[in-house]
């Protein structure tokens, strides 16, 4: 555990230094090093280090030809596994590239929308997107795509971003869910929308069944599973994302530049509190419906930001900041700990054994 401690609390601290009290040069400098940290610490982890990458290297080693890739739904991916195939036959490259290009989509996003990047970047690898990846490449591939095309969205620029999430797709299908949020992140959130948020959830609850088999016939057979009652789960994730959505909720009467803004994402991020209460509160398998928060709760790390930027009540300000570094610190040592085989972190084996 202790090294994604370390890893968390050394971006954070030279980012938030940086951005205070060294010229932009050094900014960049800092920037640039810890995506390299990031990338090489993902790149290089031991194929134990997360449940599914073993999957992803057995992959690796089964692609050798260039039709191999338009075989699979996810050609995207398989094009990227096939590549790094040309170039070596060590498992590191394929999870290096996975690693480059999702913290240079993420980042790409981030520095154009968060004035206080260090916020971002903590919860990057705190909460949503950085870890993903270590066990759900395919998905977290697509993820981090979508989190690029969000500022086409935010611009009202549909080709650009429909381009966008039509990439995230091929390496995994699930990114078209995203498709829709052009046109519901709307540019208000008030209470007759949450209504109908919570009457959307009691929905999907009811018609679960139907909403997995649609998912089954679009997405992939696996999904086939995921209303299977009596595999329950996610109870910690649905309790952090109720309570941080219900901050950023409460946060929005502070804020006054970027309202539009800060709307929209916030509406994106309510949209994907739908399928994760509904599919814990139906106790089925969590696998499949809770990873479409990826989707949507992502928002979350340019939302935090905006807000930090802009309250000047300093006691809302205290209180809401205090609670959201205790939720989000329990949160990370939680699930990094617990979930997903992540620890003990370990390095490539056939390269530093």
């Amino acid at each position: 555990m202790l090294p994604y401690i370390y890893l968390l609390t050394f971006t954070t601290i030279i980012n938030y230094l940086g951005r205070l009290y060294f010229s932009k040069e050094l900014k960049k400098v800092f920037l640039f090093s810890t995506a390299l940290i990031l990338i090489f610490f993902a790149g290089l982890r031991n194929y134990t280090v997360g449940t599914d990458t073993h999957t992803y290297v057995a992959i690796f080693s089964r692609i050798n030809e260039f039709k191999d890739i338009f075989s699979h739904i996810d050609f995207g991916f398989y094009f990227l596994v096939w590549f790094a195939r040309l170039i070596t036959k060590e498992y590191f490259l394929p999870l290096l590239l996975t690693a480059i290009i999702i913290v240079t989509c993420y980042f790409n996003t981030i520095l154009k929308i968060a004035k206080n990047y260090e916020t971002s970047l903590y919860l990057f690898i705190a909460v949503e997107g950085y870890l993903f990846f270590f066990n759900g490449a395919r998905q977290g591939l697509a993820a981090a795509v979508c989190f690029l095309a969000i500022p086409f969205l935010l611009e009202r620029r549909f080709w650009p971003y429909l381009i966008l999430i039509l990439v995230a797709a091929t390496f995994h299908r699930t990114a078209l869910v995203t498709i829709p949020l052009y046109w519901l992140a709307s540019p208000k959130v008030d209470k007759k929308r949450l209504f109908y948020l919570i009457i959307a959830t009691a929905t999907l609850m009811v018609s679960l069944k139907s909403f997995v088999n649609l998912a089954t016939n679009i997405f992939s057979d696996k999904y086939a599973n995921y209303a299977n009652v009596g595999e329950g789960g996610g109870t910690v994730t649905m309790i952090f994302l109720l309570m941080q959505g219900a901050l950023l909720y409460y946060a929005r009467q502070f804020i006054s530049h970027k309202k539009e803004t800060y709307s929209r994402l916030l509406n994106i991020y309510l949209i994907g509190l739908v399928p994760v209460v509904a599919g814990v509160l139906s106790n089925v398998n969590p696998s499949g419906i809770l990873r479409f928060k990826l989707y949507f709760c992502i928002s979350a790390i340019l939302l935090w930001p905006i807000f930090f930027e802009q309250v000047k009540v300093v006691p809302q300000k205290m209180l809401i900041g205090y609670t959201f570094i205790i939720i989000t610190s329990a949160y990370f040592y939680i699930t990094t700990s617990s979930f997903s085989n992540l620890t003990p972190y370990l390095l490539n084996q056939e390269l530093f054994g």
